[in-house]
């Protein structure tokens, strides 16, 4: 299952905890850590373990709307028994642009994406006259046209259970 967060929202990290395939609450669970890397990296939050029932523990973070997008990693370092030692887990997670069609500012954004994007190919819609050039604009804009067609069913999956 695929963990996305989207920048200025808040993202939810769960996890199991399973001994002999029943679920057990381990002696101790530190403090959880948002890391940039799969391995080692830049420390970039520390986040607090909440219970939520028997061997079910999750925590929030709400990604700051000037988070870099990209992948992160979740670090649960836990000890399961007194006097065994400690084990560490890291799941990624993916932070993503968030935005809804219906805010004329993302709205803003994503038309100055495509010109951009349309500069990169040297075209504009007024000297598009080829084949080629049709091709490339019509690429450019169908793949924008998806990721806003994609941030739309995230947003109203997100906030089917809010009504």
């Amino acid at each position: 299952m695929e963990r996305v967060g989207y920048v200025g929202k808040t993202l939810e990290l769960m996890l199991f905890f399973y001994r002999n395939g029943e679920l057990f609450d381990p002696f101790s669970i530190a403090n959880i850590e948002i890391y940039n890397s799969r391995t080692a990296g830049t420390l970039i939050t520390t986040l607090v373990p909440v219970k939520v029932s028997t061997g079910v523990y999750r925590t929030e973070w709400t990604i700051p709307s000037d988070q870099a997008l990209g992948y992160y990693y979740d670090q649960w370092t836990w000890i399961a028994e007194n006097g065994m030692s400690s084990k560490v887990e890291r799941h990624a997670f993916e932070v993503k642009d968030y935005y809804v069609a219906s805010e004329p500012v993302s709205i803003n954004k994503r038309f100055l994406a495509i010109e951009a994007a349309l500069a990169e190919e040297n075209l504009t819609l007024s000297n598009c006259v080829t084949k080629r050039e049709l091709k490339a604009i019509f690429n450019i804009l169908s793949k924008e046209i998806k990721d806003v067609e994609d941030n739309l069913e995230q947003h109203i999956r997100t906030t089917e259970g809010d009504e």
